[in-house]
């Protein structure tokens, strides 16, 4: 697993791969193009659900 991990970090191999499977993902209808992240602490998420 080391291996992978040194082989996946050169020359920006991670971010090419997530490019890639975050590509086919859309394709494919799993993931929206554009989505909004939620930035507030997990600690106000019960006061807004109830």
């Amino acid at each position: 697993m080391a291996d992978f991990r040194e082989h996946i970090a050169q020359d920006a191999r991670a971010d090419r791969l997530l490019d890639l499977a975050l590509g086919r993902l859309k394709e494919a209808g799993l993931v929206p193009d554009r989505t909004t992240q939620r930035t507030d602490p997990p600690i106000s998420w019960p006061r807004c659900l109830t």
